[in-house]
């Protein structure tokens, strides 16, 4: 049993690393990522077409509500906003770098 118990940890080690590696790969090509967009967008909204791929700049109105706000405004009760409030399970992982 205390083999199992070492394998499945070593294991677990190396996934929990794998992921960590992983991620902080992702999070500077992110920033990378950000940079060139913040770049692409000091252009006119237009298509661009480089050797490899293609990109579009594009104005998109985005609308956001406060439905808290509109909640408190209109003195809606907190059980009438439960009743209509659902929660789905989920599950979660998350990696940080060791200190």
């Amino acid at each position: 049993m205390a083999t199992k118990l070492t394998s499945h940890h070593s294991t677990m080690v190396d996934l929990v690393d794998k992921l960590g590696i992983i991620k902080a790969q992702r999070a500077e090509l992110e920033e990378k990522e950000k940079k060139i967009i913040t770049r692409l967008k000091e252009y006119e909204p237009d298509e661009y077409h480089g050797r490899l791929y293609d990109c579009v700049i594009f104005d998109q109105p985005r609308t956001v509500i406060d439905w808290r706000t509109i909640a408190d405004k209109c003195k809606i009760a907190p059980c009438l906003i439960a009743r209509y409030t659902t929660q789905t399970p989920s599950l979660t992982c998350k990696v940080t770098a060791r200190k």
